[in-house]
Parts: structure tokens; C-alpha cells; sequence
């Protein structure tokens, strides 16, 4: 019976293992090769990926017992303002740096420290890539630990790569597995603390958007209220002067539909037909086209005699 319980506490145990969801945040500077490293941790090659304009949700992929979640973040500068929207959701940091790129450096460092001071994030594990490691003047993952001012602390590890393959070649940089093992590996060791600190920053989130859609909503209707009692008491105004207050619907002086025409009316000038010609006699009345001349009283018959009402001759 102990036995059977043991193995079913394990069973238990490693069911919960698997249903393990992570998220984490993966930014960096521009160019620093955020995307193609996402790409690479699923085992595919992105040769010419385009610039990352705002957020990437990379597609959930198993690793090891976790389903991954990686949010892949734009580094430009203009996009950086936003990255704090996204860290409430995650349980660690995907730090990018261009090895290569001495010059920007202190940009990559001052853009590092203001990470990991936010409140949501401090302590939380920081996994760092020193990628480029194919081009010259790379630097090793330990002057990168000493450019960005990182001491040795087990809540962060750099590690050196090359997230894109030599020409020619498909093979996924495999230091881009081992960073991520041990990213995995330090949230396990915290994993209670790190879900729980998720779940109280995503619902310390949603009440303040919760708080400040109420508030948009309360102000939206004082304006409209406001404007009414605007409305009401210029009415009112009119009113008390003697203007008469129009309430039927307003006449669009702006229209450009045209006025119906009126019906033709036709006009006759004495002495002169349609056509120009003189009538045939000074009498005859003026008939315009289409109508029909009424006829004249030298032109009606006399009656036939013995017709009613007409007395007849006796021979």
C-alpha cells in the first residue's frame, strides 16, 4: 500500500512537471539577433529575418518537462517604452547583446540595468547571449560579463553563440540549448516563488487597467453630461430673449443637391405662331406644339333644321 501511494505521488508529481508553461521575454538592442535565436531554439534557421516592429509571440514549443512561451520584443528605441507591458507574464529574461558591436555596448548596458531594476523583474533568472561569435573582434562571454558590470550571481548566466550557421550549413548552434537548460534549470529550483510572483503582478495589472478603463468611462460620461447642461441652458437662454427654439430637424445649408425645376409653362404673343410665321388670320389663336386648338365659333356649323329647340319653317 506505501508503495502504491509512492508511485502514485510520483505519477502526480511528474504530470504536474509536464504541465509546466514558461514564459520569458527576449530583448535586446536591434540587430542584436532576437528572432533568430528564437527561431534557432525550435530548430529552424532564419536566415534574413526582418526587423521586429513592436511584439513576436514565438509559437509554444516543448523543451525538456515546459512548454515555452518566448515574447520576442523589438529593440528599437521607440519600442523599448513599451517592453514593461510584458514583463508581468514572465518568469525570467532573455538578454540579446551583438558581441561584435563594442560600439554600442554602454547602450546595451544602460538598456540591462533598467531591466533588471524594475520591480517585477529583480532576481528573477537573466539568461544572457553573447551572440555573434563567428564575426572578428567578438567578445568572450567573460569580457561581456565585465563590459555590462554583471558580478557572479546564480540568478544570471551569459553564454557565448552564434544563433546564425555558417553558409551552407543547418545545424542550430547547440549553446543555444545549453543557455536555455540552464534558464530552465534555475526557474525549476523557484519555480513556487516565480508562478506566484507572475500571478500577483498579472492581477496587480489587470486592476489597473481595470481601474483606468473606470476611470475613461466615468470621464467620458461627465463631458457628455456636461455638454448637455451646455445645450439645455442656451436653449433656455433663447427662450427667455424670444427666440423661437427650433426642434425639427435642421436644414443642411451645405447640400449641393439641386432644387427641383418647376413645370414649363408655355407663353403665346400675339401674332406670332411657334415657328415665327404669321397665323393665317389676325383671330386665330396662338396653339403651342403638343396642344390641341379649341374651335372657333366660325367654324360651328349651324344647327340642322328640325333639330330640338329650333322652330322650322312652314312652306
Amino acid at each position: 500500500m506505501f508503495t502504491l501511494l509512492c508511485n502514485l505521488h510520483t505519477c502526480l508529481h511528474e504530470r504536474r512537471e509536464k504541465d509546466r508553461n514558461a514564459t520569458f521575454v527576449i530583448v535586446g538592442l536591434d540587430n542584436a539577433g532576437k528572432t533568430t535565436i528564437t527561431k534557432g531554439l525550435q530548430g529552424q534557421v532564419e536566415r534574413e529575418p526582418r526587423p521586429t516592429v513592436g511584439f513576436r509571440k514565438g509559437q509554444a514549443f516543448k523543451l525538456g518537462k515546459f512548454t515555452l512561451n518566448l515574447l520576442d520584443l523589438g529593440g528599437g528605441k521607440k519600442i523599448r517604452g513599451y517592453w514593461d507591458s510584458y514583463y508581468p507574464d514572465v518568469h525570467g529574461v532573455v538578454f540579446v547583446i551583438d558581441a561584435a558591436d563594442e560600439d554600442r555596448l554602454e547602450e546595451c548596458k544602460a538598456s540591462l540595468a533598467g531591466i533588471m531594476e524594475d520591480k517585477r523583474l529583480v532576481d528573477k533568472p537573466l539568461l544572457v547571449f553573447a551572440n555573434k561569435q563567428d564575426l572578428p573582434g567578438a567578445l568572450s562571454a567573460a569580457e561581456i560579463s565585465q563590459k555590462m558590470g554583471l558580478k557572479a550571481a546564480e540568478s544570471h548566466h551569459i553564454e557565448a553563440c552564434q544563433a546564425l550557421p555558417a553558409e551552407g550549413s543547418e545545424e542550430v548552434d547547440p549553446r543555444l540549448q545549453a543557455g536555455m537548460d540552464w534558464l530552465l534549470t534555475a526557474s525549476t529550483k523557484r519555480w513556487k516563488e516565480l508562478t506566484a510572483r507572475v500571478e500577483k503582478d498579472m492581477a496587480e495589472r489587470d486592476e489597473f487597467e481595470r481601474v483606468k478603463r473606470e476611470e475613461k468611462r466615468i470621464r467620458v460620461a461627465k463631458m457628455k453630461a456636461e455638454r448637455k447642461a451646455k445645450q439645455d441652458a442656451e436653449e433656455a437662454a433663447e427662450l427667455a430673449a424670444g427666440k423661437p427654439v427650433d426642434d425639427g430637424p435642421k436644414l443642411n445649408v451645405w447640400s449641393t443637391e439641386p432644387e427641383p425645376a418647376s413645370e414649363p409653362v408655355a407663353v403665346a404673343v400675339a401674332g406670332e405662331s411657334d415657328t415665327g410665321s404669321t397665323p393665317s388670320s389676325p383671330g386665330e389663336p396662338i396653339v403651342p406644339p403638343g396642344m390641341v386648338a379649341p374651335e372657333s365659333p366660325a367654324s360651328v356649323l349651324p344647327p340642322l333644321r328640325g333639330a330640338t329647340g329650333i322652330p322650322s319653317r312652314q312652306p
